[in-house]
């Protein structure tokens, strides 16, 4: 009986939230796929076992740390869980969370898999529309809300969930009587015997679904992407500590200063706010200590660019200044104990990767999507590529379906990973999910002879030009962003169009909401200046005209960019800058920071036509 057992199925695929799927489980294999296969609650508990005093979560509260031991982790988790079956928790039924990372998030979401049911993130960014969706769809019996602004999503369409029982709130005091605090649902749940766990824990199986994610939907509702009760990349014995919810507006240092992780993976949009930090401090150096600096970062990134070529050179300068220099540097981020550094969710630039590898900082990317339960490419020191995703993770498979000429083709992802399928929507299951079980990606990208693979556009993405030439956005954008990293945002247009055009923003400032303001950022004003054409606001700048030497700057990288195209038909005729920067709150990108094309379309019109008049 559960939570191991493997219940028959002959289907690599279920839409079902009550469904089965037969185990990607070859005869022979390395890696990945020789590993015995086991549920979470079982993995979780040989983790306990193994280490049952080792601290696995930490965090704050009244500036003081906090922690839970794994033995404590997993005596609040199954607390959570019979809590949850009290309220009425109904097996394969959810547990929708809509809030920021916490330890009542994990707890919610791992008590909902212990109890026999389905967790379910929902973006905190979504409408009241959109948590209703999420609801829905998962049949959700519990709601477990941050604080009273995601509970007033919640208490909007409480109306149209009839299958909806219980709502929590993990933060501040409810207002509402009928809306639970942490602290009452933990009290429910000590209250109760472990044999309310214990029983449903008995009937889950491996290759049932336990976590629903949707993804990010970037065009119409997001699809349910099931995931199955087993994770093979789940981390044993590793401690969790968790910021604060306003880390990207300037509180994550603090916390990396007093934690000191010993691995660090972030979205772009962290490396990208430390590097803009840094130069900012740079700025203000005197000569001296630019000199060194600039000295300093000369051998290191040379020391990391040998070390991608397969050359084990330390130099005496590197030895220096990565000993002394950049060791300083580390303290003051708190990454002197790190020792792995990792972007994911989006492609980071090749000048960021270049400046984080010049103060000894090396990022590797990583590269996965929902349906695959996260990573599938790695890049590590030892075999990394600067403009690759890095190589296929060890007991996963990668190939190029219906290649061209060049190699290129989409990719496709095959291992034990792989999701379940979409829930309730079996068209686009099998849109995805081939007969033989590869994901199909959507993503456009090629193989090289060394194993690195690399990302050249989306599918869905391809601009068709009126000339019927296909012409993939994502690369042209990003050449021209490493040609002005004063720019924030590009966005190609030429879907339909007789010649190419793209939308350019400039880097701003954000108000605490994470919306983009008027000022320019100090680095971007610093390049206006010594273009001759300062400015201190993106209105400024669009006044002037915008300054002629601005449109030149931008022309002449646009041009640098364009001796590259393949034909002519890729080449940026025109270009226009925007008023205001792209951002979650404004609609223009999605919660993984990926851009919404038809909602900047839309928006910017106007603008477009123009280009084209």
């Amino acid at each position: 009986m559960g939570p191991d057992q493997i219940k028959p199925s002959e289907s690599l695929v279920t839409t079902d939230p009550e469904g089965s799927v037969r185990l990607r489980i070859p005869n022979s294999g390395k890696a990945i796929e020789t590993l015995p296969p086991i549920s979470v609650p079982g993995y979780f508990q040989r983790t306990v076992d193994r280490f049952p005093n080792k601290v696995a979560l930490g965090w704050k509260e009244a500036d003081t740390w906090k922690t839970f031991t794994y033995k404590e982790y997993l005596n609040e988790v199954r607390t959570t869980a019979k809590a949850f079956i009290h309220l009425g928790l109904e097996e394969k039924h959810s547990v929708c969370i809509l809030g920021f990372n916490s330890v009542e998030w994990f707890l919610s979401d791992l008590g909902a898999i212990f109890a026999g049911g389905i967790a379910v993130g929902i973006y905190t960014t979504n409408s009241p529309e959109a948590c209703k969706y999420c609801a829905e769809v998962s049949r959700a019996n519990i709601i477990v809300v941050e604080d009273d602004y995601q509970l007033q999503k919640v208490l909007n369409v409480r109306s149209s969930l009839p299958k909806l029982k219980a709502i929590i709130q993990y933060t501040g005091e409810p207002k509402h009587s009928d809306v639970l605090s942490w602290k009452q649902l933990i009290d429910i749940g000590k209250s109760l015997p472990d044999d309310l766990v214990d029983e449903r824990l008995r009937r889950i199986a491996i290759n049932e679904c336990c976590t629903l994610v949707f993804t990010s939907g970037t065009v119409g509702n997001p699809k349910a992407t099931h995931s199955r009760r087993r994770n093979p990349a789940m981390c044993g014995g590793v401690a969790v500590y968790f910021a604060d919810k306003n880390a990207l507006k300037g509180s994550l240092i603090n916390t990396l200063q007093e934690i000191r992780p010993t691995k660090f993976l972030g979205v772009p949009r962290v490396y990208e706010k430390i590097f803009e930090k840094m130069q900012q401090v740079a700025a203000q150096n005197g000569f001296v200590k630019k000199a060194i600096a600039s000295w300093a970062k000369q051998y290191t990134l040379q020391h990391h660019l040998d070390l991608i070529n397969g050359i084990q050179s330390k130099s005496w300068a590197y030895s220096l200044a990565s000993s002394v220099i950049f060791q300083k540097i580390k303290e003051a981020l708190g990454l002197q104990r790190c020792t792995f550094f990792c972007s994911a969710a989006a492609p980071l630039s090749t000048d960021i990767k270049k400046y984080f590898m010049s103060i000894d900082i090396p990022i590797m990317e990583c590269f996965g999507m929902s349906e695959a339960s996260g990573g599938h490419t790695l890049a590590v020191e030892s075999a990394n590529n600067l403009n690759s995703i890095g190589m296929t993770i060890p007991g996963l498979k990668t190939k190029i379906f219906q290649p061209d000429e060049q190699g290129q083709g989409e990719i496709c992802m095959y291992g034990r990973h792989i999701c379940m399928g979409y829930l309730n929507e079996p068209e686009k299951t099998v849109e995805a999910i081939d007969e033989e079980g590869w994901l199909h990606t959507g993503d456009l990208g090629k193989i090289d002879q060394n194993g690195f693979v690399y990302i050249t556009g989306r599918l869905k993405e391809l601009l068709i030009t009126a000339g019927g030439e296909n012409i993939p956005p994502v690369p042209i954008e990003q050449s021209l962003k490493q040609e002005l990293p004063n720019v924030s945002n590009a966005f190609l247009i030429g879907d339909k169009r007789k010649f190419l055009s793209i939308l350019i923003s400039l880097k701003t400032e954000v108000d605490t909401e994470g919306v983009p303001v008027e000022n320019l950022l100090p680095s971007t004003q610093n390049w206006l200046k010594s273009l001759g054409c300062p400015a201190a606001t993106v209105q400024e700048v669009l006044k002037a005209g915008p300054d002629p030497k601005l449109t030149a700057a931008i022309q002449e990288a646009i041009n640098r960019v364009n001796e590259k195209a393949t034909s002519r038909a890729q080449k940026i005729q025109k270009f226009s800058i925007l008023p205001a920067d792209f951002s979650v709150p404004t609609g223009e990108l999605g919660p993984t920071m990926k851009v919404k094309r038809r909602v900047v379309e839309q928006k910017y019109s106007t603008i477009i036509e123009k280009m084209y008049v």
